[in-house]
């Protein structure tokens, strides 16, 4: 299985790739490459005149930048040997440039089945996806998006992706042709719908019958005995801006301990 994870910063890596085995101990592989993505501008500097001085600070930079993204291959490559039950390979690619530019080209040269994204520090999931570029990559790529957060640690031993069906019938229909979803195990993967609806016969699949879709999440997740990853999908109906400003979306984004896989 190909995964890209982009990164940008070095903190917290270790947290980051202990809660990133356990979600890859959920799919039926044996083996992972995993592609580590670090994306940033030229520096600038108002010294034209000076080719020389110019030269040396983009060298430096590229030195640092070179430094961290080791750091993080080294750290992330120890961690999968020691926490992953199976094979990684792992490998990484620094970028020069304008970051939606520069990942849509890594993207046509490289073929991925989940791309890993990292939250800053201070972003919550739904500042995050509001930020321009994130907006545009999901908005734009096919490619399953996983969101990370930094700073949560899974609060159960056991972890289960959630596949949200609004349309029951319909939307487990698109999941099933995911390549990410498709390679999970068989007990990796749950079907939710929040509704009033009578329909129980796919596999898997709980009904949470609140007319209220909003509170419905809210006790569902509440009272869950796993870490749970949500994965919803925006497209079919609705634009990312419209997808964003739902109240039920508002509501699962702003939960500091939300996983969320997006398709």
């Amino acid at each position: 299985m190909r995964i890209l994870l982009a990164v940008d910063t070095d903190r917290n890596i270790g947290h980051l790739t202990s809660r990133l085995t356990k979600i890859l101990n959920l799919f039926d592989e044996d083996l992972f490459y995993i592609d580590i993505l670090h994306i940033y501008k030229k520096p600038q500097a108002d010294a034209p005149h000076l080719p020389n001085i110019m030269q040396e600070i983009w060298e430096d930079e590229e030195k640092v930048k070179i430094s961290f993204l080791k750091n993080c291959q080294t750290k992330i490559e120890k961690l999968l040997t020691k926490q992953l039950h199976k094979s990684a390979l792992v490998n990484s690619y620094l970028l020069k440039g304008i970051f939606f530019s520069e990942f849509k080209k890594h993207l046509k040269n490289h073929k991925y089945e989940l791309i890993v994204l990292l939250p800053g520090k201070k972003d919550n999931l739904q500042l995050l996806l509001m930020g321009r570029n994130i907006n545009k990559l999901i908005a734009k790529v096919d490619t399953p998006i996983l969101i990370l957060p930094k700073e949560k640690s899974f609060k159960h031993k056991s972890s289960c992706f959630i596949g949200m069906l609004e349309n029951i019938k319909k939307d487990h229909s698109y999941f099933k042709k995911v390549k990410a979803i498709k390679k999970l195990k068989k007990e990796s993967i749950k079907y939710l719908h929040i509704g009033k609806s009578p329909d129980k016969d796919l596999e898997n699949l709980e009904i949470a019958s609140y007319a209220d879709k909003t509170k419905g999440f809210e006790l569902y997740h509440g009272n869950r005995r796993q870490n749970h990853i949500y994965i919803m999908n925006h497209k079919p109906r609705k634009g990312m801006e419209k997808w964003l400003k739902s109240s039920f979306t508002r509501n699962l984004l702003t939960k500091n301990d939300t996983l969320l896989m997006i398709i």
